[in-house]
């Protein structure tokens, strides 16, 4: 299972504004998801930026389409407990890309509807993730 850290930067843009920016990447931990995202903002960023957060966050699952915005699902459904064979109600995060709030639904509830039945979308919300590095 993938681990995936949100990364954000400050630095002033082409047009001398400062921009706060967040991106998500694949990461084995703190330090490895720092030299990922140096590694890909010396691509597109100018030298002198700042790193302000590195954040664990808890996407089960990246969905991608060509859309240009990510959106955050909740979803939920019942699972049963190995432990204790009792049905437990169980949360997972999942980003994903789309154009509206109405698509995101509608990707989450295809991607998810592959590997459980039964789920329901608790919320879908706009994300300040600008880009996903894998």
């Amino acid at each position: 299972m993938k681990t995936f850290y949100q990364i954000g930067v400050k630095y002033v843009n082409g047009e001398n504004k400062k921009v706060n920016e967040n991106f998500l990447l694949d990461a084995v931990d703190f330090t490895d998801a720092e030299a990922k995202a140096r590694l890909e903002f010396a691509k597109f960023i100018p030298e002198d930026y700042t790193i302000t957060k590195i954040v664990k966050t808890k996407f089960s699952e990246i969905i991608p389409s060509d859309a240009d915005r990510y959106f955050k699902g909740r979803i939920a459904f019942v699972a049963l407990d190995e432990n204790t064979g009792k049905s437990k109600r169980v949360i997972e995060d999942s980003l994903v890309q789309a154009d509206s709030v109405k698509q995101a639904e509608k990707l989450i509830s295809e991607a998810w509807a592959k590997v459980v039945l039964g789920i329901e979308i608790v919320s879908v919300s706009e994300s300040k993730i600008l880009q996903v590095f894998d």
